[in-house]
């Protein structure tokens, strides 16, 4: 009976997009405390130092391998380079991809946005989940099972002051549930997470320079209090080892939301 409450890892390794910091950075730590060699992604030479920190960390910590790649999500062709160099580094199969980098321009008044800054989010929220999957799903495909777990965001179910942002991750659910109904029968699960305000420096920032949005954000979270990084750490690790979840997105907000 034990064995049936112990997450075993499935062969092969996991890719986390954006994880040099913040909640990219935990959910690729628990990919490693969960048995999985990982690939940390960072997008720029900036953040390349967190990067090397992170990977660092889960070696040390659990004793499997972490590699650094940069890489660009917005980007095809970047997107494939770093499938095919974490496949170069730890082999072919690929068993958890977390969908995880995403921006958000902070513009709470729709009317300030330009229209590149709106090609700008969904290039990176949304069509980098899509480049993601259409090179990582073929190696799914190939060995008949794996999971991928995408990050949404409460926005996703209506936010006046998140317009850009909120419309990225609805789309992003859209795709999670279409994605999951179309490789079910290659034992393929995808689920998403819709996470509300958490401790991130991305949830600092607009503490710092737009505190009345966050105010206003912890007005609608029944629970009255911000998660941790890890609590959403927790909740990718169950939906990459969970058999049967697929097609769902889970909200950890608090009550904020109960999709």
């Amino acid at each position: 009976m034990q064995k049936l409450f112990k997450r075993k890892a499935m062969e092969g390794f996991a890719i986390v997009t954006g994880s040099s910091k913040g909640l990219g950075a935990s959910l690729a730590y628990r990919m490693g405390a969960d048995g999985y060699n990982v690939v940390v992604n960072h997008t720029s030479g900036n953040s390349k130092e967190k990067a090397e920190a992170v990977a660092e960390q889960i070696t040390k910590d659990f004793g499997v391998k972490a590699i650094v790649i940069q890489a660009d999500v917005s980007d095809a062709s970047q997107c494939k380079m770093l499938v095919e160099k974490g496949v170069e580094a730890f082999g072919d199969k690929i068993a958890v991809l977390v969908n995880n980098a995403g921006i958000h321009l902070g513009r709470p008044l729709f009317l300030d946005e330009t229209p590149e800054e709106i090609v700008q989010m969904f290039s990176t929220n949304v069509f980098g989940a899509y480049y993601m999957s259409l090179y990582v799903l073929p190696y799914m495909v190939k060995q008949n099972y794996g999971a991928i777990v995408n990050m949404s965001s409460v926005a996703a179910y209506g936010d006046k002051n998140n317009v850009d942002y909120g419309g990225t991750k609805g789309a992003l659910n859209s795709f999670t549930k279409c994605l999951a109904l179309r490789f079910a029968e290659n034992n393929i699960r995808v689920n998403a997470m819709a996470p509300s305000a958490h401790v991130t420096e991305m949830v600092q920032w607009v503490q710092e320079n737009q505190p009345e949005t966050l105010e206003e954000a912890m007005k609608d979270i029944p629970m009255g209090k911000m998660g941790m990084p890890e609590d959403v750490a927790e909740l990718c690790s169950y939906l990459a080892h969970a058999p049967l979840v697929t097609g769902n997105i889970v909200s950890p907000s608090g009550g904020c939301v109960m999709p």
